[in-house]
């Protein structure tokens, strides 16, 4: 029996140094990170990019590290008021606090990678419908104080389709930033201090179905550009590569 205990203490020990980089340790970790993932739910895309958001989301996902947050909002037509789908916050536990806290907090960090993988699973297993509001998401996202930095990433065709404005069928070549400011004023958003990076995974045009929108990418781009600027963010990927 005693050996069994000694076996089972060796094994918990080596485990928490095999994850000392990402939990503690002499090295210190990059600032702690705030993700902030939506995931667009609506009935605009396909089942094709579902998948492939799907892939990248849970890529995304991979990149958390000790001290980060993450949260998953769900783009619809309940944007503003839906809960989060999830919601989960980890520690960074220095090497002095011991191989027992260590422990404590690699499992509560492995509890909230699996716990955001199982919601994100859900999410897209359910049977999309109803428009694409983005812009009301915009308004639930809260700075975090312990956690400096805030990526903010979309998974959609960010073809808004609400009462603010419909960019699948409203024309804004030529008058991008213009209308954007326009719409920000209106929808609230602008004066937000989001502090965020925003990267945009679109949908794939390349596989020869027809967009779902009068407006070009270049458009859409300008327009979201400065849509998330009037948020006090900043957009820095709008393609529908995954970024690096």
């Amino acid at each position: 029996m005693a050996t069994k205990s000694l076996s089972l203490l060796i094994i918990i020990m080596i485990t928490v140094l095999a994850v000392g980089c990402r939990l503690g340790g002499d090295e210190p970790l990059p600032p702690a990170t705030l993700w902030i993932h939506c995931l667009d739910l609506s009935g605009s895309p396909r089942e094709h990019d579902r998948q492939r958001w799907a892939r990248a989301c849970e890529g995304q996902l991979g990149r958390l590290k000790a001290g980060d947050a993450v949260i998953i909002f769900g783009l619809h037509e309940n944007t503003a008021t839906a809960a989060p789908l999830f919601e989960g916050r980890s520690r960074y536990v220095p090497a002095e606090a011991g191989a027992s806290e260590q422990l404590k907090a690699r499992l509560e960090f492995e509890a909230m990678v699996s716990g955001a993988r199982a919601a994100l699973q859900r999410a897209f297993s359910v049977v999309p419908a109803g428009r694409t509001h983005i812009l009301e998401v915009l308004h639930r996202i809260q700075p975090d104080a312990q956690r400096p930095e805030m990526r903010l990433v979309f998974y959609s065709d960010m073809i808004e389709n609400s009462t603010w404005i419909n960019l699948g069928s409203f024309n804004i070549e030529g008058r991008e930033v213009e209308t954007a400011r326009s719409v920000a004023g209106r929808a609230g958003i602008a004066g937000l201090r989001l502090g965020a990076r925003v990267e945009c995974i679109l949908d794939d045009v390349t596989t020869g179905q027809r967009p779902h929108t009068v407006n070009s990418r270049r458009s859409l781009a300008l327009y979201w550009r400065e849509t998330f600027a009037q948020a006090g963010a900043e957009l820095a990927w709008f393609e529908a590569r995954i970024p690096e």
